[in-house]
């Protein structure tokens, strides 16, 4: 089954979503079609147009037909919170009110003590508001490949914004360009960039992604990260996922933001596109190693 998604990047991570919550014995895949006027990294990063440049519809739908259906690595991200006495009353009302679509609720936050929401993801999760004082700057940890987490010292210090990026074209700005494939140092990441490896890019900026520029250094790559946030310690962080609506979580009501690799979704893609498939590119070269021989 193939599902054409006209929309922006948030309604086709919740029609994804929706697509996982269904557990059909055979996940369709959709082609991610952008809105006119309307920036859309997911569908540009697999050479989807926006609908004002479909034409003619027959070839459109052509193109849908052949196109092929990539496995797109989908991600978790779990919220962790705890009850202060500022949050007494109406728990959490600054992102609850309403709760963004991309969040659930995991049982009763009303009455529990830890609240837990979850979201997914397989585009982008934006963490912006780590300039706060260092005493205020949570516990980083990254999940090697063991399967174990371990601390991680090696994010500037200077950094405001911090993104972890799973497709290549990133830029809230629209001007839509491609990742650099190159370390803050200067050297070439350790693996290639592959929208179906297991692995995050971490991009951070000074600013943030909305303004002051496009100066994005790739900073690493990750299997998982979470976000231990030290007791005491104030301030506000602001998260965005998918291109959906930004909020603002009290640093003092957070436990922890964890985000873990959650399966595969099925995404339509044209030829040349951007986004890389580490699957298909294994195929090439067994086939070309084949046709050698």
């Amino acid at each position: 089954m193939r599902i054409i998604v006209v929309a922006r990047d948030a309604i086709v991570n919740w029609i994804l979503g929706v697509i996982c919550d269904l557990k059909l014995p055979e996940s369709p895949s959709i082609a991610p079609v952008p809105l006119r006027y309307h920036y859309n990294g997911i569908g540009a990063s697999f050479g989807w147009k926006d609908i004002s440049n479909i034409s003619p519809l027959q070839s459109f739908l052509v193109d849908v037909a052949l196109a092929e259906s990539t496995r797109t690595d989908s991600w978790h991200c779990i919220i962790r919170m705890k009850r202060t006495q500022s949050s007494t009353g109406q728990p959490y009302a600054s992102f609850m009110d309403p709760l963004p679509h991309c969040l659930h609720e995991v049982g009763d936050v009303e009455k529990a003590d830890n609240p837990t929401f979850y979201g997914r993801f397989c585009y982008y999760f934006i963490l912006r508001g780590l300039s706060y004082s260092m005493s205020d700057r949570p516990s980083i940890k990254v999940l090697n490949h063991l399967g174990h987490w371990e601390i991680y010292n090696h994010l500037p210090t200077n950094l405001n914004s911090i993104c972890f990026l799973n497709l290549p074209i990133f830029d809230p700005s629209r001007n839509r360009g491609v990742t650099k494939n190159t370390m803050e140092d200067g050297k070439t990441p350790t693996n290639p960039s592959f929208i179906d490896d297991g692995r995050l890019e971490v991009v951070g900026s000074k600013s943030d992604f909305w303004y002051g520029g496009i100066d994005w250094p790739l900073l690493d790559q990750v299997r998982g990260v979470r976000f231990e946030f030290i007791e005491g310690a104030r301030g506000v962080v602001h998260l965005r996922i998918d291109e959906g609506m930004s909020f603002g979580i009290r640093i003092e009501e957070l436990v922890e933001i964890e985000i873990s690799y959650h399966g595969q979704v099925n995404i339509l893609a044209l030829p040349d596109c951007a986004a890389k498939s580490i699957r298909l590119s294994t195929q090439s070269s067994v086939s070309q190693a084949n046709a050698k021989d």
